[in-house]
């Protein structure tokens, strides 16, 4: 039976996402995390293209997606479930990393049959403090419109984030057209919406997603720890827990050959697994 996706719509309307498609054959769906975008997943997503159609995705409000004041997991999901019945798409796996983790999540406990296997990177089904207020206040000081490089943009945001790594990081947001510079990241809608993005929806209580699924957490992070675990296995019974050695938050950054071996790996073995009834 065709799922029924009208009975998930918000009060907020799916937006148009930016998506590339890799590959060809079962359908691997791939979301970032915050002030990210699809295309930080572009290595990944070509090493997986041989033996599976792998599309990554920008959020709303990120990359080259639309924009849109609500930034609800539900919202997002919407997305996300919109693009996949536009695609005819069947027994997806998705892949999702921090803030695409609880989208991920969010929409594999809403439409469990949706889904073949969900892989979740560094992220769990709670509420976290917020960790890019520091580097989102940073973005949003600078008058972009007046800078003439990216140099002058780094110059500007390195005394309030010293790191270099990061600052590369958010600077891929920073793009340039025959107008200037902008940011591609919605910023006034990512501050808006802050405490529904550090917590976890409260309309999912009590649900379960009962497919296999796959949680890696870096080592040098906290965002995946022992006290995490309960509610991870609450949502995800059959879910593993797998922790990747001298990686922080960016996981598939920081160990880009061991992360996508667990990807390879879970996928192989969830693909010739009997289906599990949702």
């Amino acid at each position: 039976m065709k799922p029924d996706y009208r009975r998930h719509v918000t009060n907020s309307m799916p937006v148009k996402l930016n998506y590339t498609i890799f590959g060809d054959g079962q359908p691997v769906i791939i979301l970032h995390g915050l002030l990210g975008s699809s295309g930080n997943w572009t290595p990944i997503a070509k090493k997986l293209a041989p033996a599976y159609q792998v599309i990554t995705v920008d959020l709303r409000n990120h990359g080259d997606s639309e924009h849109n004041e609500t930034m609800t997991y539900e919202a997002m999901a919407d997305d996300v479930e919109h693009l996949i019945e536009s695609l005819c798409l069947k027994e997806t796996v998705m892949i999702g990393h921090s803030l695409g983790g609880k989208v991920a999540m969010t929409s594999a406990l809403r439409v469990p049959g949706l889904f073949s296997a969900l892989i979740v990177l560094d992220i769990a089904p709670i509420r976290y403090r917020h960790q890019f207020d520091v580097p989102i206040d940073a973005m949003g000081a600078i008058d972009v419109e007046t800078i003439t490089s990216r140099r002058e943009a780094d110059q500007k945001l390195a005394p309030a984030i010293p790191d270099a790594e990061l600052r590369r990081f958010l600077l891929r947001n920073l793009a340039h057209d025959e107008k200037g510079f902008h940011w591609r990241v919605n910023l006034a809608s990512i501050k808006a919406n802050r405490e529904f993005i550090n917590g976890f929806p409260r309309s999912l209580a009590g649900r379960k997603y009962p497919g296999p699924a796959l949680f890696l957490a870096g080592v040098r992070s906290e965002a995946i720890n022992q006290g995490s675990h309960p509610a991870i296995h609450r949502y995800f019974p059959a879910a593993t827990i797998a922790s990747i050695e001298n990686a922080g938050h960016w996981l598939h950054v920081d160990q880009p050959a061991v992360v996508l071996e667990k990807i390879r790996v879970f996928i192989a073995k969830t693909l010739s697994a009997p289906r599990v009834n949702s």
